[in-house]
Order: C-alpha cells, then structure tokens, then sequence
C-alpha cells in the first residue's frame, strides 16, 4: 500500500500486512527509538528516515 512518510512526506510503499518483504524490518531500532517515534508519530515512516534515525545514513542524503 502506497504511504506518505509521516516525518518527511515523501511516498513510499508499506508491506506492514507482509512484515517479513517490509523496508522497516531491515532497520534496526533500539526499543527506545521505537517508542519514541510511538509518541511523535502516528503512522509509518519511509526507509531512509528510518535509517537515518537508526543512525545508518547521513541527514544530509534524506533532505536535499
């Protein structure tokens, strides 16, 4: 399904009914940035946020 990222708004696809094949269980995420990003966010985030707040990329690729 397609989403809108809720930190950058840019569109991505979502597999959260196929969790295995979806862009988020390739990020590793401390259980506090999960719930952190639980309280600031109430829907998906796209994978480069993702892997810019697991640390894995720099801010500067996402937002240019």
């Amino acid at each position: 399904m397609e989403k809108t990222c809720a930190k950058c708004q840019n569109k991505f696809v979502c597999n959260a009914t196929d969790i295995k094949n979806c862009h988020c269980s390739n990020v590793s995420l401390t259980p506090e940035l999960i719930a952190r990003l639980q309280v600031n966010y109430q829907d998906c985030l796209c994978a480069d946020c993702l892997k810019v707040l697991s640390g894995n990329l720099e801010k500067k690729q996402i937002y240019k």
